[in-house]
């Protein structure tokens, strides 16, 4: 019986292992025959998305960020890839992205998602003329604002407002979003009063300004105005200019059914809701947003899932720029979608196979600058953009921009820039040949230094004893005042007696000097293994020696000690700033010409 099994689950393995083998030959051969002698493209998938977009009228367009680092030339931009519905694209690779500068594929390209934290404004209509849509209008508020703080996260800010005549604030972003569960149920009841739409937003607005970080305003509005001061036209200009997407949660749906629960004899069946709606969906598209039409609160989670992933959600692309300059004109920026193997195209479908369209979302040019760049409108660059980017066109382009660069720039400033210049180059001769002379004549020098030691102390008991006095009420005013006359009567003395205030910064250098001596003996024993740690030991050992040699030789010492290094150090600084003054001039000189 034994033998039996053994023979079975040996034939098995072999039957088995056989038709692997074989089936892998097809498979290959017949790879091997549909496609010979050439290279097979790749392909991303995505999951499946709505076939419709959830937003209604037209999306803005999303936000990207492009951040330059001078010293190492490295260029940060954050993006968004979408299909046509505005969904976000996930599963797209490094060896995907193909970024040109200024027509210039660049290398060493990183690419990483980010979810960023958010920081809202919640902003929500509360108020009006009709008792009976107040009523509505707040139980839809509440309930809102409270499918938001489901989407929020622990390092998210929030801040609510309510608006009917104006704007008033609820919570402010200081408020941790864990604790505003009771907020939405304690906002009172809405008046009866104006309804300033416009007023509320540009107020908003204005107080998101100073707001760092991915920020936006979430605006709960039938879309009504009743009496703002702010015009329609001057709201969008404000929006235009602000950069901050608005996501609108239209409720003149709502207000519909309410007409057909009420009837048309009701005072808001008057009001043209289609109109305040395109008005709420115009204001979303210019300030980079969304407007998404409530029909339902079922529908809820899914817009605030749209809202998040339009606002959190970026490609975060990194790389050295090629162009070694870290400063000059606008230099411009196209990111494509490609295939890697073929360079063609890349070729995006969905779980069931269809081809979806991609776009990116990039602004077009950065200036290279420390400040990082925020696109107030990035204009939609499909990922199948076919210029060349060594076209000639691209080539002239890059010219003629870096040739109009230099005919702008105002000569009057480059013959500002030498003159400073010059005045730097002579102040460094006169630093070095008064190094000289300190050198050559060290007692001098040394009673120079001690003159300004004693002033300096002087100087600090001054402030020592205004801020005491300053902050008198708040105690330690006593030590205050005494810390202070102690410095300026020690000022005082050195200034009278200055050759014993040499002797005495002498005799400080040298305990300075063996403190200095026994720290670096320290460190270079903590890094003993470290290469190049041998040299801490040098250092320590002859700072050590420069410290007993001033020592042993004090009071006499201090005729020459003081005025020597200080003129060592005059000559090195002198130096250090005529070379780097020279360079700079033939820097100037250089992109002038």
């Amino acid at each position: 019986m034994t033998r039996l099994a053994v023979a079975t689950i040996a034939m098995s393995s072999l039957l088995w292992l056989g038709s692997g083998v074989w089936t892998t030959h097809l498979s290959s051969g017949q790879a091997e025959q549909s496609q010979p002698g050439t290279e097979s493209s790749t392909s991303v998938t995505v999951p499946n998305r709505p076939a419709n977009p959830l937003y209604s009228g037209k999306s803005g367009a999303p936000q990207s960020e492009i951040e330059f680092a001078p010293l190492t030339r490295t260029v940060t931009l954050k993006l968004q890839v979408q299909d046509p519905n505005g969904y976000f694209l996930p599963n797209i690779r490094r060896e995907n992205f193909a970024v040109y500068e200024d027509g210039v594929r660049q290398r060493s390209v990183t690419v990483e998602v980010e979810h960023a934290p958010v920081t809202v404004a919640f902003v929500t209509e509360f108020g009006g003329r009709f008792h009976e849509l107040n009523k509505t209008l707040a139980s839809e508020a509440r309930m809102v604002g409270q499918e938001l703080l489901e989407v929020l996260g622990r390092n998210d800010k929030v801040a609510v407002f309510k608006y009917a005549d104006k704007l008033t604030p609820v919570v402010d972003f200081n408020q941790n979003p864990a604790s505003l569960d009771a907020v939405f149920d304690h906002l009172g009841t809405p008046e009866s009063s104006e309804v300033n739409l416009f007023d509320a937003v540009s107020q908003a607005t204005q107080s998101m300004r100073g707001v760092a970080g991915r920020n936006a305003i979430i605006l709960v509005s039938t879309g009504m105005d009743t009496f703002s001061k702010t015009t329609f036209d001057q709201l969008l200009q404000e929006v235009r200019a602000a950069g901050i997407p608005i996501y609108v949660i239209s409720l003149s749906s709502m207000v519909s059914r309410e007409v057909g629960v009420v009837g048309p004899t009701a005072p808001f069946a008057r009001i043209d809701w289609t109109a305040a709606e395109k008005r709420l969906e115009m204001l979303a598209q210019t300030s980079g947003g969304r407007a998404y039409s409530l029909q339902s609160e079922v529908e809820l989670p899914a817009v605030f899932d749209d809202i998040m992933e339009n606002l959190r959600i970026r490609y975060v692309i990194t790389y050295t720029s090629s162009n070694p300059s870290a400063e000059g004109p606008p230099r411009s920026i196209r990111v494509d979608l490609v295939d890697p193997k073929t360079g063609q195209p890349l070729k995006i479908r969905d779980a069931a196979g269809k081809v979806v369209a991609a776009h990116v979302f990039v602004q077009q040019t950065y200036v290279p600058k420390m400040s990082s760049t925020k696109s107030r409108r990035a204009s939609p660059a499909p990922s199948f953009d076919l210029h060349m980017p060594g076209s000639l066109e691209s080539v002239r382009s890059k010219i003629r921009r870096k040739n109009e660069y230099r005919i702008n720039a105002p000569r009057s400033l480059v013959t500002a820039e030498k003159k400073v210049l010059g005045w730097s180059i002579v102040l460094s001769v006169l630093l070095v040949f008064a190094g000289i002379l300190a050198i050559v004549l060290p007692p001098i020098a040394g009673l120079g230094v001690t003159i300004l030691v004693g002033w300096l102390l002087i100087f600090s008991g001054v402030a020592h004893l205004v801020y005491g006095w300053q902050t008198r009420e708040k105690g330690g005013m006593i030590w205050e005042l005494l810390l202070g006359l102690l410095y300026i009567a020690a000022g005082v003395y050195v200034l009278w007696n200055p050759i014993l205030g040499l002797v005495s910064l002498t005799l400080g250098l040298a305990a300075y000097l063996v403190v200095e001596a026994i720290l670096e003996f320290i460190l270079a024993v903590r890094l003993r293994p470290a290469p190049g740690s041998g040299w801490l030991f040098v250092d320590a050992i002859i700072t050590l020696i420069l410290a007993v040699i001033i020592w042993r030789t004090w009071p006499l010492s201090a005729v020459w000690v003081i005025g020597t290094l200080v003129g060592i150090s005059m000559i090195f600084s002198g130096m250090a700033r005529l070379m780097l003054s020279i360079a700079a001039r033939k820097l100037i000189e250089k992109q002038a010409t």
